[in-house]
Parts: C-alpha cells; structure tokens; sequence
C-alpha cells in the first residue's frame, strides 16, 4: 500500500512539474495587444506581417509616372489654360477695335 501510495506521490509530481513547464512555455510566447491593422492576427504587429510582400509585388505591378512626368502633364495642362484664357482676351480686344 504504501508503494501505491509513493508511485502516485511521484506520478502527481511528474505531472505537476510538467504542467509548470507548460505554463511558463505559454507565458513565453508574447502577445500583441492589438491585432494586426492588415490582416486582424494577434500573433504579428502590421509591420511583420506575412502579407506585406504580396502587396509590395502588386504595387510594384502598377505602372508608375515619374515626377518628371507628373510635372510635364502639369505644365501642359497650365501651358493650355494659359493660352485659352489668351485667345480670349485677344478675342475681345479685336471686337472692341
């Protein structure tokens, strides 16, 4: 009886230590507090998160206009006002004349 007793003293001990390892392996493992903004987890922040590649590669798939570009089309569309509202001051002038 009592080696019953003292195999289950053990066997409780072994199972307590082991729930012990369990919890602190669960305590380790960290948390975030807010869920990540892309793809909701909780187990990455917004900046590690597995989805920015793929998003990088389709933004990379888009065409791009270059500063130099944007600018022209910019100066074009200025250039054209421009010379609109000229065309039109020059147009009144000749009527009074």
């Amino acid at each position: 009886m009592k080696a019953k007793i003292a195999a289950m003293a053990r066997r409780l001990e072994e199972l307590e230590m082991k729930k012990t390892k369990e919890v602190q392996a669960i305590s380790q493992t960290p948390l975030q507090a807010m869920p990540c903004a892309i793809c909701l987890s909780y187990e990455h922040l917004a900046e590690e998160c597995p989805t920015i590649p793929m998003f990088k590669q389709h933004v990379h798939a888009l065409p791009q206009a270059s500063n130099l570009e944007l600018a022209m089309v910019n100066l074009s569309k200025v250039v054209g006002d421009f010379v609109g509202a000229q065309k039109s001051i020059n147009a009144q002038l000749n009527q009074k004349n």
